[in-house]
């Protein structure tokens, strides 16, 4: 995620398509693995800073001892990228 978005300045456009690729990219890498029954959710999000923070919280209604997630957090003087993979269980 972090080679995508170095050297990046934020444009709407230009952000909607770098996280589409970065979740393609992400669940490509994710599939290579091969865990058999699950499925997976990733979310990018691209922020634009603005003079501005950012607070943010998930929850979760899973099995515990299965389930999982993966958080990842870019920033730049720009923009806050934030990137969620999950692998649900699937019996």
């Amino acid at each position: 995620m972090s080679t995508k978005l170095t050297g990046v300045t934020y444009n709407p456009i230009l952000c909607l398509q770098l996280c589409q690729d970065i979740a393609i990219q992400v669940k490509k890498q994710i599939y290579k693995s091969d865990f058999n029954r699950y499925k997976y959710i990733v979310v990018i999000s691209i922020i634009e800073k603005a003079s501005q923070g950012i607070h943010e919280s998930m929850g979760f209604l899973w099995d515990d001892q299965r389930d999982t997630y993966s958080k990842y957090v870019f920033e730049n003087s720009q923009f806050y990228a934030i990137g969620i993979a999950a692998g649900v269980y699937y019996e």
